[in-house]
């Protein structure tokens, strides 16, 4: 995407429809309104949010999905101006990544965030890269397939760049929002009222071009038109909306989108002075992915949000993987642990997301009047693919 053009459109345009609620089209929204622009989001308000939707249990704000902003500074720096005051984690409480490394299912914890980690995750995107340069020499007839890959490797190769490299030589520490990830989408939430930026609770079934502008027509029957619209990834492909954008973009479309069930559970017999690790990632897992502690309930019991892998995943499968992951887990930060775990599932959510596995799903970019953000994975990387657009 030509960023110098869409700044450009974006300076000289003077009505946006935002079409979506994810912390970055907020912010965006948010941006152009403060320029001055007139700006209208369109969002069914059961889906506010994106993926950082969140929802109250109990009176405890519990995210329904799990979450980690990366250590961009040019990400805290955006969020900082969008009133996100940051705090960094305590020690104890730094991410962590858990690899088995023994036949006999012991594991090891390593620092999430870390200068090797970096230098690893580097590597393997290099090495990743030159493979698929490789395969059209190879296996010509693979060629199709490591042509669709090598747009999305190289977008990833761009970010790991231009910022992690830096982050190599300069480690900035994990932050995230002073009152809890809830707070994110509130904040922002608050300042589209305060702007009085319009927002229709509706969902978009049609972008058409018009002469001078763009027309956007609702299921409820609203018709809208703009100057530009702005989009996400992942909007697109819900909506079907990808008509409206070169076909060639697309990867099995209507394969991408599936659901990642994350479930609140409840912990029954951790150790009360255990430091629960904030966001703890599985690389090698089958079954979970990832686990984020969520909140403490009145029993003193453990909250723990945990994401799975499997769409399709029981309930005794998967308290049966996670006990024996506590437990190991456990006896590793708490030596000398001998107590007997309990899991209680409380609630099931199913956050409809985009599988990577089908890269490139849609390239971002400006199509017919139309501004495809990168939405997808984590909220720090997009901030960082946006940046200069959000200033």
């Amino acid at each position: 995407m030509k960023n110098k053009v869409v700044s450009e459109l974006l300076e000289s345009c003077s009505s946006v429809l935002v079409v979506g609620s994810s912390p970055l089209l907020l912010m965006f929204a948010v941006s152009l309104a403060k320029k001055g622009k007139q700006v209208t989001i369109i969002s069914k308000a059961g889906e506010w949010g994106g993926s950082w939707q969140y929802t109250e249990y109990k009176g405890k704000y519990v995210d329904m999905a799990c979450h980690l902003l990366e250590s961009y500074a040019i990400s805290h720096n955006i969020l900082n101006a969008f009133n996100i005051d940051l705090i960094p984690l305590s020690r104890n409480n730094q991410p962590v990544k858990v690899l088995d490394e023994y036949p006999d299912g012991a594991i090891r914890l390593v620092p999430y965030h870390s200068k090797i980690n970096i230098a690893r995750e580097m590597c393997h995107k290099l090495l990743g890269l030159i493979k698929l340069l490789i395969i059209p020499i190879v296996h010509p007839r693979k060629a199709n397939v490591s042509q669709a890959s090598l747009l999305g490797r190289l977008s990833d190769l761009r970010l790991l760049l231009l910022y992690r490299l830096s982050q190599l030589f300069n480690l900035l520490p994990v932050n995230i929002p002073r009152q809890g990830w809830p707070f994110l989408v509130k904040s922002l939430t608050e300042q589209v009222h305060a702007l009085n930026i319009n927002v229709i609770d509706d969902l978009v079934t049609c972008i058409t071009k018009a002469k001078t502008s763009l027309r956007l027509s609702t299921l409820s029957g609203y018709n809208l038109t703009g100057d530009v619209v702005i989009v996400g990834q992942a909007t697109v492909l819900q909506r079907g909306l990808h008509k409206i954008l070169s076909r060639n973009q697309f990867s099995n479309a209507s394969k991408a989108l599936k659901t990642y069930p994350h479930f609140l559970v409840e912990v029954i017999g951790l150790p009360a002075k255990l430091e629960i690790p904030c966001y703890i990632h599985f690389p090698r897992d089958p079954t979970i992915h990832r686990i984020t502690t969520s909140f403490e309930s009145e029993k003193g019991y453990h909250c723990l949000l945990v994401q799975t892998r499997h769409e399709d995943i029981s309930h005794r499968q998967f308290q049966d993987r996670l006990l024996q992951i506590l437990n190991s887990i456990t006896t590793k930060i708490y030596p000398g642990f001998k107590g007997d775990l309990g899991v209680f599932i409380l609630d099931k959510y199913e956050p409809v997301s985009v599988s990577l596995e089908k890269q490139p799903v849609i390239k971002p970019g400006f199509y017919k009047g139309v501004l495809v953000l990168r939405t997808l994975g984590d909220l720090s990387r997009n901030i960082v693919f946006h940046h200069d657009l959000l200033a």
